[in-house]
């Protein structure tokens, strides 16, 4: 069915050793799906991937899928990755399925294979080495054989030490002679922020401590890839102009933004804008306490910001496109300790700076999180 993605998706298992199918079992490992699929409006497919952790050949299996409108396969890919810890965020651009790999190793296999360690907890940085993109090229498999994959050819770029958190999309342009110039958008961690070599060790109980969580960043990377495909060549990667300061989180783009192909110009027939959550601008890591927009062409921003000390902090943005313009109304939940309650906050994306226009109150206040939580069925809305 839909939930199981038409059975490649098994319910109860997570990653696997490699070993064959008794060994997963016993051990609880299995396949692994992606917490992060991709739409592709103008193309209109759903685009989303899983990964099979192959340990005694140190690398991962990955294959990727793309649906219609009503759940036809349309084409279906696979490669292989050179590593066991497989990045969980992607992006996508009318010809190519991106991801950026973190230089990390797991030395506590054994420890969480006892029982005695989380997966997180078992895992380091590896000190100074190259972050590396994987661009695989998007195509269209034999129409009659939809679920047969085809292999894919994977081209690598790597780019100086940094942590990639997750991706906003990516950008696309063909130039004269073909090349094609891809600018992937992503949240991160400067290299220094990496020095404890240690993994999510501060993201627990009801607050992360943001103490020792190292400051993020919003990152910019340039490739060009050659026309014939085989071979790509890092251009630029750093922070995106009007953000070197910011400290922010989880940046989102208006769905129509996603997989789109640049005019010569280098603009799109939206206006590109992305939205995000917004700490300070001080370069320091705090709890989110508002949202910004940044004009991608220009590196102009505004935010809208909860006032100081009010105990209130801001969650991640949901970015829905006007029916009736290229703008974007904004949906975050503002979570507000005193009161003991959250609310949903609706902004205009092109108004950011004027705050909410509506707010909807929960009857309680859910911890901060990672991109959302549930609400149990019998907690009435008073």
């Amino acid at each position: 069915g839909v939930e199981t993605f038409d059975g490649e998706l098994r319910p109860g298992t997570a990653v696997s050793l490699g070993l064959g199918p008794w060994v997963d079992q016993a051990l609880g490992f299995g396949i692994q799906h992606t917490a992060h699929p991709h739409v592709d409006i103008v193309g209109r497919r759903l685009v989303s991937w899983w990964s099979q952790i192959l340990a005694l050949e140190g690398k991962a299996r990955i294959t990727v899928r793309e649906w219609d409108e009503v759940w036809n396969p349309h084409d279906t890919v696979e490669f292989d990755l050179p590593t066991e810890l497989v990045p969980h965020d992607f992006c996508l651009t009318p010809s190519f399925y991106i991801w950026c790999e973190n230089r990390l190793s797991f030395t506590g296999r054994a420890e969480y294979l006892l029982g005695l360690k989380g997966p997180a907890e078992g895992l380091e940085i590896e000190q100074g080495a190259q972050n590396r993109f994987h661009l695989v090229q998007r195509g269209a498999s034999h129409r009659h054989q939809p679920h047969a994959p085809r292999k894919a050819t994977v081209v690598t770029v790597e780019t100086p030490p940094w942590f990639c958190i997750h991706h906003s999309h990516a950008e696309e342009e063909e130039l004269p002679g073909g090349d094609r110039r891809v600018s992937v958008y992503s949240a991160g961690w400067k290299e220094e922020g990496l020095a404890s070599g240690s993994f999510l060790s501060s993201w627990a109980g009801e607050a992360p401590d943001f103490d020792v969580i190292a400051p993020t960043y919003y990152w910019k990377t340039v490739i060009l890839v050659k026309a014939d495909g085989s071979s790509a060549e890092l251009v630029a990667h750093g922070l995106v102009s009007g953000t070197e300061a910011c400290c922010i989180d989880h940046p989102h783009v208006d769905p129509r933004l996603e997989a789109r192909m640049l005019t010569a110009d280098g603009m799109g027939s939206e206006r590109r804008a992305c939205f995000m959550s917004f700490c300070n601008d001080e370069c320091l890591s705090t709890p989110p306490l508002g949202w910004l927009r940044v004009d991608l062409a220009t590196g102009e921003t505004a935010r809208w910001e909860a006032p100081r000390r009010s105990g209130q902090f801001a969650e991640e943005l949901v970015v829905v496109p006007k029916s009736c313009s290229d703008g974007s109304w904004l949906l975050g939940i503002l979570s507000d300790v005193r009161r003991g309650q959250s609310c949903l906050c609706i902004l205009d994306g092109d108004h950011i700076a004027q705050g909410p226009v509506a707010r909807v109150w929960l009857p309680c206040r859910p911890a901060h999180g990672l991109h959302g939580w549930f609400l149990p069925p019998d907690r009435g809305v008073p």
